[in-house]
């Protein structure tokens, strides 16, 4: 199962599973959350949504932001044939607990300072922030 998470929660480090954490690019994760049929198929046969992991972004502003993140790295042959708007991060609140063979891509926000009690980024502030993307594998 591949995952796609904004935060890396303690539960997801384990020395049982024998997990290997390392950096991957923003274009490594477009295309590994993104459906086998983006590369094979232009025709109408593509699914609805292009987005084939299984979101853990539990929050609607993020999820938009992720998508617009990674859709500028699929493959530009692609626009040609279909909107890009078929690529969608969903919404999706549930705690992951990956097994041995999972992979899980985590973007990491990297803010420039804490906020403030009650202040919040406004979507300027954030796409202007750094998105460390990790790659998670058990």
């Amino acid at each position: 199962m591949i995952y796609l998470l904004n935060a890396l929660p303690n539960s997801l480090i384990s020395d049982k599973t024998g997990t290997i954490i390392r950096p991957v690019t923003a274009k490594a994760v477009a295309y590994a959350v993104s459906s086998p049929d983006y590369y094979e198929d232009f025709d109408d046969n593509i699914p609805p949504s292009l987005f084939s992991a299984v979101s853990a972004v539990g929050h609607e502003s993020t999820a938009e932001m992720f998508t617009r993140l990674l859709a500028e790295h699929l493959p530009q042959a692609f626009h040609a044939f279909k909107p890009i708007t078929t690529f969608k991060v969903p919404v999706n609140r549930i705690t992951v607990i990956p097994q041995k063979g999972d992979t899980v891509f985590c973007g990491l926000f990297t803010p420039p300072r804490r906020l403030g009690e009650g202040e919040k980024w406004t979507e300027e502030e954030i796409l202007q922030c750094p998105i460390n993307w990790v790659c998670i594998q058990y």
